[in-house]
């Protein structure tokens, strides 16, 4: 299956094939296939101008990186279903084999936070999962002060924001779905 055939604008105004299809990502010359990407990575900026649109795979040491313009809204659908093609083949494999170190007792970090049974760690400090409450849009989205930020409410200090999650870290943007599923497998225990 195909899901996107396209020839985008990249760096330097050179043209490049965008392939996606059931068995990986082609961009220009470089092929990745499923299989070997270990991250994904993925935003995109908005201007007066133009919107930049930016996809990073990771297959161990080797990084891809899928710069183009979309100007208008069929290129940008080009993104977006890139997107979802990830999500489907690579982001629910990735998350799966997450879940499951977790399951195991293992802690594994992700995109500067890290998710064990007991919580959420930010820094030095341990969020129990029960504590989380919310992941949601940044109240300015025109402050680089991350895509999504992770909200904890206690009885003395009430909803906290406690970190910011940047889509454009390794496996960020599948941290939302992470810190949910980590949080109802965990927060009664």
């Amino acid at each position: 299956m195909v899901y996107v055939d396209a020839r985008m604008r990249g760096a330097v105004w050179r043209k490049h094939r965008l392939l996606v299809d059931s068995e990986g990502v082609s961009w220009g010359r470089t092929t990745t296939p499923y299989a070997a990407i270990t991250a994904i990575a993925y935003w995109s900026t908005k201007s007066a101008l133009t919107r930049g649109c930016e996809i990073r795979l990771d297959a161990g040491r080797k990084r891809t990186y899928i710069r183009f313009r979309a100007r208008d809204a069929e290129r940008f659908v080009v993104y977006e279903r890139t997107v979802a093609a990830l999500h489907e083949h690579v982001g629910r494999r990735i998350i799966a084999e997450m879940l499951a170190a977790v399951g195991a007792g293992e802690e594994v970090e992700v995109a500067g936070l890290r998710l064990s049974q007991r919580g959420l760690g930010v820094g030095k400090k341990q969020i129990p999962w029960a504590a989380v409450v919310a992941v949601r849009p940044h109240a300015d989205p025109s402050a680089a002060n991350g895509d999504l930020i992770v909200y904890t409410s206690d009885e003395r200090r009430g909803v906290k924001a406690v970190a910011a999650i940047f889509f454009s870290n390794p496996n960020g943007p599948l941290l939302p779905s992470l810190i949910r599923m980590c949080g109802q497998l965990y927060a009664a225990a």
